[in-house]
């Protein structure tokens, strides 16, 4: 009884130190936080998460814990039916949108906890996370000290790890078909965007623009929802990519001139 109960002190004190570290971002608290700001740090500024997206998103189900000053890192997490990456039979899983930490000591593990601490309580079956090529994806090394383990590898350079939190349970898998959907989008410059960054909606509609003075076919292909994300993202890992005559040329990284060049080096316009 002695050692349950001590066993019982530990979790609680556990869970009020974590706490302490934590800040919960919610609609009514977004703006006072300053998660924006720290979201804006990711890319330079140049990857700013629109508010209204990120608003909509955490109405749907996204959760987000954000360490306190001095440390700074985040994790977004979300039930299987809210999340936006493309995994399947995730529906009773927990699905780690993106994780950044400026510094990793335990700040990892802190956050990867308050995942899995949310997931138990709500009765979900196991923690997923991408690793693979990428910005806001997990490190293979920290999930595996976690006791993460490769629940399924696709054929285009992601991994998808779980945790199991209770089982038995088949495990979630990633898709096969992404040459499918690359080419799904057809034929010209092809925009596929969530409509999440305002960097990228810019970047977007001036290369359709260029493409349509220069006589190219171009236009934008907007996901709107969880589901249209899972069933027809074109990229792994990625809400924004483009694509001509059904192959991808770019997921984000590239600036729009630059872009435009490999276009115009393609197409010899």
């Amino acid at each position: 009884m002695l050692i349950g109960r001590m066993a019982r002190i530990e979790g609680t004190s556990a869970k009020m130190h974590r706490a302490r570290d934590i800040i919960t971002v919610c609609p009514p608290n977004l703006d006072r936080t300053g998660f924006l700001s720290l979201d804006n740090r990711l890319d330079g500024g140049a990857g700013l998460t629109s508010r209204d997206w990120l608003l909509d998103r955490l109405r749907d189900g996204f959760q987000i814990r954000m360490l306190r000053a001095p440390r700074k890192g985040f994790i977004a997490f979300a039930p299987g039916r809210a999340s936006w990456w493309p995994v399947f039979g995730a529906d009773r899983c927990v699905v780690v949108q993106r994780l950044w930490v400026e510094a990793v000591n335990d700040s990892v593990a802190l956050l990867l906890t308050e995942a899995e601490e949310w997931a138990r309580y709500y009765g979900f079956w196991a923690v997923l996370a991408l690793i693979g090529q990428g910005v806001d994806r997990c490190a293979e090394a920290d999930l595996h000290a976690r006791g993460y383990s490769i629940a399924d590898d696709s054929d285009a350079g992601v991994m998808l790890c779980a945790r199991i939190l209770q089982g038995p349970t088949a495990l979630p898998r990633l898709p096969r078909d992404w040459g499918a959907r690359a080419a799904a989008l057809g034929p010209g410059l092809v925009i596929q965007s969530a409509g999440h960054c305002p960097d990228q909606t810019a970047r977007a509609e001036a290369l359709v623009s260029h493409a349509r003075e220069a006589g190219l076919a171009a236009r934008l292909d907007r996901i709107d929802s969880a589901q249209d994300a899972r069933n027809r993202l074109a990229a792994p890992g990625a809400l924004f990519c483009v694509a001509l005559d059904g192959e991808i040329i770019d997921t984000g990284q590239g600036t729009a001139p630059e872009i435009w060049q490999v276009i115009r080096r393609s197409k010899r316009l």
